[in-house]
């Protein structure tokens, strides 16, 4: 995922199987970062951040989309251009949670 931080926000997705997904501009990303959430806002200072496994959100005027990444990297650069790299980004609202709860079941006892 790439973000071009200007008013208002260009955004791409990046992720490290399938390449850019998408450009567009956004207002605001809140991404989740090791140290806390962190907003990146157009003018941002520079700055590199790892993710930790969480939701990133993308706020497009009244909308906002809502992704969950497992990892990644934030970095802001200084001319307000981020780079959003992630291992995986899902849409929340395609996952299961039954599902999810389920694989989480079998991958325990697997461990065990």
């Amino acid at each position: 995922m790439f973000l071009f931080l200007q008013s208002p926000l260009t955004r791409s997705h990046r992720t490290v199987r399938r390449g850019i997904v998408r450009r567009y501009e956004v207002d605001m990303v809140i991404v989740p970062a090791t140290t806390g959430q962190m907003g990146v806002l157009p003018g941002h200072v520079a700055t590199i951040a790892e993710f930790k496994p969480g939701v990133l959100s993308v706020h497009e005027g009244s909308e906002t989309t809502k992704y969950f990444v497992s990892s990644g990297f934030v970095f802001i650069h200084a001319n307000s251009f981020a780079d959003i790299i992630t291992v995986k980004a899902v849409p929340l609202d395609r996952i299961n949670a039954n599902l999810v709860q389920k694989r989480l079941v079998d991958f325990t006892q697997k461990l065990s």
